[in-house]
């Protein structure tokens, strides 16, 4: 309704923040800043130039909204024409075979669509429309709906785009605007039509309004969703810069004449605008942000006092309230084709009628009458005969009113005033915004009229042409790529399977079951599934070696390709297994637990006996053979642990992110007949060294999670995770040993003095423990050797590569960190699992897709030096968690709600004061 859209929007008005007034007032809030643009021409406003195009579809959207209403119009106001407007083709028309009679029923339109809205809107403030006409061009594949969801949907992308690069520039924005300008080329085209008996002046208002009225009601449920979806890219700034930001009169050729009568938005013409504009110039040019309520309430209190203001108020009252009293009656009992309803109609539309009909008593009465001999007509359709009784009624009180009676009073005139006033004041703060926000469409400069469409694509190409579209083409394409995602793929132990079935039925089952689906998984995200291909934001198949995968490109693909490679290896796993002998691990390493814990008792045994003894001496020398054979055994013990745990079928993954890896391309020769492509980089070598899964390293977590289960009494306590990074501390033999431990090993050579190496030995490492102990660094040791590796069974990523990932996907998701300290987990969940580490370091993304949320979750493991990156700052890692796992079903059941409300709470504090400090 109009009195519904200039009360809204004194109250977003009214809602700006004290800082936002500010910049409202003085017109920044809707003024582009060129230093934040991507690209543009011109490093001022004054020289500023913002080259763009939409697409071919997106343009023919915006011609067919426009043109299809214009042939709509055309059949209503000239219906024995057949053939096209002028200047329009039958493709941009699209009108129907046949227009139906015209009415205002507005129960054609769904309860609660969007469609029904804009209908309402339309027909309560743009002229010369009605339920018909807007019933064809909002039908589902009517062009008005098409314009809709166009409106939504290109927004929704750009303010993705705006968040995802989050370099300022307020995208959103520049689109509304390109928008706005481009269905403003195709509405003045209609300069050309011709609709007899129907000026350009009408046809502007009539396609203006009703196009303001989509794209009004478009943003406002899309804002809507955002906001209850809690969509990362939503932000009330931008919600409250692209709603301001639309105004009626940016869809008008000829602004003037929107108020030309007071069936618009504002429910006021041009003479009450004149009248309250001479009483109350300070109105016209905003200097300060008015508070909005407590102006029109002032404002409509002196108006009362004027007497010739008053009149004119009182007049524009009376129009607005009778063409009040015949839409509620014709959008609820409209019948086409009556003679009394075409009379309502006239009313209804024009308010010369509505003031004659007031002037004249004798046809006031007679118009009365002629409703009231609608009542035999309907005399079984109780609900028509109410709705006229009820019109006719209102008519009657109207009338009193009118003459001084009844409600004609101060009451009536307060009413009047403060409807009338809140109308002007929208008007004013309207045109206010429009007045900052035109010339920011002029800066825009659409060059599909100048460019032809090679020209477009190379300059797209380029990155020297913005391009505003609802498909999933950039907003405008990065000129260069230096910095890209590797990810590594590793099937170690599978390969080792391979010597237990026939080689050729292996290599089959390979292509079937691993090779095929993981490069079929790879299209889905850009990839072309050839070496060497190139494709920014989409990922490629950068080599294929035997048992392992190489993939590049953006680390948003690379991370959806891990988790599709992880559920194929999972289903592989499965297949394989069937082929080969079943291995249980559990079982394996229980029974080397056994054995050790076995031994180890009878030599604490012997070790106890050995105290009862009375030959000292002899007790020495055999409590020293007792410990020389524990050592043996824990020696035996870690190894039997690592030949338990190199029988699982594992793959590693591993993600790294960094400088783009070289291509070179070795020309075709006598060796090689086809030209051959090798990708080289430090990053490609950081993901595939992420792979790895140290034997050394897996060993020590089993004994440390055998203790931890010794110590909670309980064996199920289990390691929750796929990926542990530990400390590797091996020693580095004396050269003057190496050849005498050579000779013990082969057999060789005469007597030696054992106890003089273990001396040897013995010095130099006592030699290294010092130096340590005095703060030397691990890497300037003789013969101690530190260093920390990784144990990786499942999908790992560096910190970098994490951190590129958040950038790339935070138009469409959420993050948020979380540490907590292991007394602050469940009791299930610290009963059920060996945590490592304390606290956590935790990262968790949401997506939310058509009302559901996708999470994903990342746990910071630590540090580790690859080998051949010891030069270099250590990779932090952090794995990816499986979402079908025990631990991050435990996570999303017990923490994270309550995580979840913390972040959020915390985002929206945030966003309040960047709000603040952007105004």
């Amino acid at each position: 309704m109009s009195d519904t859209y200039y009360n809204e929007r004194l109250a977003l008005y009214e809602g700006l923040g004290s800082d936002e007034k500010a910049a409202a007032a003085a017109g920044r809030l809707w003024v582009l800043d060129p230093d934040s643009l991507r690209f543009k021409h011109g490093a001022t406003l004054g020289e500023l130039k913002i080259p763009y195009h939409l697409g071919s579809r997106d343009e023919a959207c915006l011609q067919q909204a426009v043109f299809g209403l214009a042939a709509l119009l055309k059949m209503r106001f000239e219906p024995d024409s057949g053939r096209p407007p002028e200047g329009g083709s039958a493709s941009e028309m699209e009108p129907p075979a046949k227009l139906p009679p015209r009415t205002y029923r507005t129960d054609i339109f769904i309860e609660g669509s969007v469609e029904r809205a804009v209908a309402l809107e339309a027909l309560a403030s743009a002229p010369h429309v009605d339920s018909a006409i807007l019933h064809n061009w909002l039908a589902p594949d009517g062009p008005g709906r098409r314009l809709i969801h166009w409106t939504a949907a290109v927004v929704e992308k750009s303010l993705r785009d705006e968040t995802r690069h989050g370099t300022g520039e307020e995208t959103a924005y520049i689109t509304l605007l390109a928008g706005l300008k481009s269905l403003k080329r195709h509405k003045d085209r209609l300069k050309d039509f011709r609709i007899k008996g129907f000026s350009y002046e009408k046809l502007d208002l009539a396609v203006g309004l009703t196009c303001f009225a989509a794209w009004r009601h478009a943003l406002a449920r899309l804002f809507a969703r955002l906001r209850r979806d809690k969509a990362p890219y939503h932000s009330d700034r931008a919600e409250m810069l692209l709603t301001t930001a639309v105004v009626p009169r940016a869809f008008l050729s000829i602004p003037p004449n929107l108020v030309s009568s007071s069936l618009n938005p504002y429910a006021i013409n041009d003479e009450t605008v004149k009248a309250i504009e001479a009483f109350a110039p300070e109105t016209k040019d905003i200097k300060e942000w008015p508070a909005v309520d407590e102006l029109a309430a002032g404002l409509a209190e002196r108006i009362i006092r004027k007497p010739s203001l008053r009149a004119v108020v009182k007049n524009q009252g009376e129009v607005t309230r009778l063409r009040a009293l015949v839409r509620r009656y014709l959008f609820d009992h409209d019948v086409p084709g009556l003679e009394v309803h075409e009379r309502l109609y006239e009313i209804y539309g024009d308010d010369r009628h509505i003031r004659n009909l007031l002037a004249d008593d004798d046809l006031y009465e007679g118009f009365i009458d002629a409703l009231e001999g609608l009542k035999p007509h309907f005399a079984k359709d109780r609900r028509r005969v109410a709705g006229i009784t009820a019109l006719v009624d209102s008519l009657r009180r109207f009338k009193k009113g009118f003459f001084g009676r009844l409600l004609s009073g101060k009451q009536q005139q307060a009413l009047d005033a403060a409807a009338v006033v809140r109308g002007y004041l929208a008007y004013r703060l309207d045109e206010h915004v429009d007045r900052y926000a035109a010339p920011m469409r002029l800066y825009l400069t659409d060059r599909r009229g100048e460019f032809d469409e090679k020209m477009l694509v190379n300059e797209y190409n380029r990155g020297r042409l913005y391009r505003f579209s609802d498909d999933d083409i950039a907003v405008l394409k990065t000129l260069t790529v230096n910095m890209e995602g590797q990810l590594f793929i590793d099937l170690k132990d599978f390969t080792k399977k391979t010597l237990k079935v026939k080689e050729i039925a292996m290599a089959e089952f390979l292509r079937d079951h691993f090779y095929t689906p993981i490069i079929e998984a790879s299209l889905r995200y850009g990839g072309r599934g050839g070496p060497g291909s190139d494709e920014s934001q989409s990922i490629r198949l950068t080599n294929l070696p035997g048992d392992a995968a190489i993939f590049s490109g953006s680390v948003a693909g690379l991370v959806s390709l891990a988790q599709d490679i992880q559920k194929i290896i999972r289903r592989y796993r499965e297949k394989l297994q069937k082929r080969l002998p079943p291995v249980d691990e559990e079982e394996l390493l229980d029974a080397v637990h056994k054995r050790f814990e076995a031994k180890k008792a009878g030599i604490d045994e012997r070790l106890d006996a050995v105290g009862k003894m009375g030959d000292k001496k002899e007790a020495d020398r055999e409590r020293a053979r007792l410990r020389s054979e524990m050592r043996r055994l824990e020696d035996a013990y870690r190894d039997e642990i690592e030949a338990a745990i190199t029988r699982e079928m594992e793959a590693g993954l591993f993600i790294s992110y960094g400088v783009k890896a070289e291509t070179l391309v070795l020309k075709a020769s006598r060796e090689f007949k086809e030209p051959v492509k090798v990708s080289i980089g430090e990053k490609i070598n950081e993901a595939c060294r992420g792979t790895n899964r140290n034997p050394h390293v897996r060993a020590k977590l089993e004994i440390l999670i055998e203790k931890e289960r010794l110590g909670a009494g309980s064996r199920r306590l289990k390691y929750p995770f796929d990926v542990y990074i530990d400390r590797v501390i091996n020693f580095r033999m004396p050269p003057e040993l190496d050849s005498k431990i050579e000779d013990l090993l082969s057999g060789r050579g005469g007597p030696m003095d054992l106890g003089a190496m273990a001396k040897s030995a013995a010095r130099q490492f006592y030699s290294d423990l010092k130096r340590l102990a005095d703060g030397a660094s691990p890497s300037s040791l003789a013969h101690l050797m530190l260093s920390t590796d990784i144990y990786n069974r499942g999908q790992a990523l560096s910190e970098e590569a994490l951190k590129a990932y958040i950038n790339e996907t935070r138009g469409t998701k959420f993050f948020f960190r979380k540490t907590v300290a292991l007394s602050q987990l469940h009791e299930a969940m610290r009963n059920a699992y060996f945590f490592p580490y304390d606290p956590l370091e935790l990262c968790f993304g949401i997506e939310r897709v058509e009302g559901v949320e996708f999470v994903e979750g990342f746990l910071k493991h630590g540090e580790v030096t690859f080998k051949g990156f010891e030069t270099t700052e250590p990779t932090v890692v952090y794995e990816m968690l499986d979402r079908e796992g025990d631990l991050f079903k435990s996570i999303m059941l017990y923490h994270f709600k309550e995580w979840y409300d913390q972040a959020l709470s915390a985002e929206e504090t945030s966003s309040q004061k960047n709000s603040n400090r952007l105004a």
